[in-house]
């Protein structure tokens, strides 16, 4: 009888499989620590991307301590941590750019109307109704003024804004929008007696829109804006059924 050989080969290749893939793991890891330790990786410049009314370089200061460190040892949520309480940043990603600079890439939250309190102070609010810090006023904002009955104590930055008052011009606010007439010809709102004004900023002429059936009235106010305009300091009231009343 044939004696069986033994196999034998297979033994071999596992045993070489095991040696190669410790032999690359450590170079990975030796790789690794080496690109953390030289010194041609140090961050030498943070770049801010994305941001609007935000000072670059007050950005940029938030995370100096980084300067100087190694761009791979440093963990990208230290560098997040650093913009966590400013409420105009709705979300940011960090990321590494090769050889040395670190990227900041900012998603800012943007002025919709500024909130009038009873002091006088003016406060932003965003589209979401989220209320910005009242330092930050911008001169590239030029926003629409709401007229409140709020004081600066109700207005907690980084809240959302509930007023029944507010909600109720800010859906105005929403159809003008959507009209053809120009945003930044109204420049307040304000509610008196349940009704809702509005001020047209280059003539200074009142608008009393009322308290109901506001896309209509604004489509009138609109065709008196596009074909007859105001004149300075006007009233214009479109409340009348078929008809504008202009004094």
């Amino acid at each position: 009888m044939r004696k069986l050989r033994k196999r034998r080969g297979n033994s071999r290749y596992y045993l070489l499989f095991i040696v190669l893939a410790f032999l690359f793991l450590s170079m990975i890891m030796g790789f690794s620590h080496l690109v953390r330790h030289l010194s041609m990786f140090n961050i030498h410049r943070i770049i801010i991307v994305g941001n609007q009314n935000l000072d670059e370089n007050f950005l940029q200061d938030l995370a100096a301590e980084f300067i100087g460190e190694n761009l791979y040892s440093i963990p990208v949520r230290n560098v997040s941590n650093k913009y966590e309480d400013i409420v105009r940043i709705a979300s940011l990603r960090v990321s590494r750019s090769f050889p040395n600079r670190l990227k900041i890439m900012i998603n800012e939250r943007i002025g919709y109307v500024y909130i009038r309190t009873i002091e006088g102070s003016l406060v932003p609010l965003n589209i979401q109704r989220i209320i910005l810090d009242a330092k930050g006023i911008y001169p590239q904002e030029d926003l629409p003024i709401i007229h409140s009955r709020l004081s600066v104590s109700d207005l907690t930055t980084g809240s959302i804004l509930d007023d029944d008052h507010i909600e109720k011009i800010l859906n105005v606010h929403e159809l003008i929008l959507k009209s053809n007439i120009d945003e930044r010809s109204i420049s307040e709102y304000y509610i008196q007696n349940n009704n809702i004004y509005l001020i047209e900023s280059m003539t200074g002429s009142k608008v009393i829109l009322g308290d109901k059936d506001f896309p209509q009235r604004i489509q009138k106010l609109e065709f008196v804006m596009d074909n007859i305009g105001l004149n300075r300091r006007s009233t214009v009231d479109p409340r009348f059924d078929g008809q504008v009343v202009i004094r």
